[in-house]
């Protein structure tokens, strides 16, 4: 029933946003993760979300859109850990106001700030829960489910975020966008029952370090899946709008496919523990 869900939300929806706001793991990407998540929740609260399912899962890429309109969005989606040191960045406070007082506000918004992102939705979801303002919890549910997706995606967690600085220029829109289109059709998670989540922000960061150990592989497979193309195919891989490569798609798909996939079922399996944890820290309010 939710891939059926999906499919018409991803079909009917998708002419309505422009291409350039559809970053982050993609449109059709985002909204899976938000309707898979969705199928993680107890009995306690799903009522709600399922109702809702449509709209959480429509407005996933919403977030993306803010930043037409708010300069200090951008930011809140990615953070670059190797800016910090190396892993496991034991020189970043976790504490927003510590990360300040040690390395300026400057350095630390704008080398970003999305898990302290993800641990303020959190909060903000639990007083909404508590409120009882059904359109409030559902515009958070959302945004919060595209924060938790942008956590998972690698290349939010570093400062080559594009493989610009390796020569795998493009690889960002080719693993988070054209290789999870174009193979959608094979992805089947299997969605176990979700729990809370005992430190939202500790845990925010854990998901961001894990991303980023998949970083290397990821490249290497790029430069294999690239290594055969002609020059004029490899200007087009860095091209955010061109159209897909389907013999670097192949190659590619076989060596991080099943990272990929992964990394979206882990999302949708966090972003359900984590709307659990606002529900449970809001004292288990009955939704509208």
């Amino acid at each position: 029933m939710a891939a059926k869900i999906t499919a018409i939300i991803t079909f009917t929806f998708i002419v309505l946003i422009p291409s350039n706001l559809l970053q982050g793991w993609g449109f059709k990407a985002h909204v899976r993760i938000n309707s898979d998540a969705i199928d993680t929740l107890p009995i306690g609260m799903k009522s709600f979300f399922e109702k809702e399912r449509v709209y959480i899962s429509e407005h996933a890429a919403d977030a993306d859109k803010w930043k037409s309109t708010d300069k200090g969005e951008f930011p809140r989606h990615f953070i670059d850990l190797d800016l910090y040191g190396t892993y496991p960045f034991n020189e970043l406070p976790r504490d927003y106001e510590d990360a300040v007082e040690k390395f300026g506000a400057e350095m630390v918004n704008s080398s970003g700030t999305l898990p302290w992102r993800i641990a303020e939705f959190t909060q903000k979801l639990a007083d909404e829960m508590r409120e009882g303002d059904a359109n409030k919890i559902r515009i958070t549910a959302a945004a919060l489910g595209h924060y938790i997706g942008d956590a998972h995606m690698p290349f939010h967690s570093a400062e080559n975020y594009n493989g610009q600085f390796t020569n795998n220029e493009g690889v960002h829109n080719q693993f988070e966008k054209l290789m999870v289109n174009s193979f959608m059709d094979e992805y089947d998670p299997k969605m176990p029952e979700a729990t809370p989540v005992e430190q939202p922000l500790e845990t925010a960061f854990e998901i961001v370090m894990s991303g980023y150990q998949k970083i290397l592989p990821i490249l290497e497979a790029d430069a294999k899946a690239r290594a055969g193309l002609s020059d004029s195919l490899k200007t087009i891989l860095a091209d955010w709008k061109a159209d897909p490569v389907t013999e670097y798609l192949e190659i590619f798909y076989a060596e991080v496919g099943e990272t990929g996939w992964k990394q979206m079922s882990n999302a949708s399996l966090m972003l359900g523990r984590y709307w659990i944890t606002a529900w449970e820290t809001a004292g288990r309010p009955t939704l509208p």
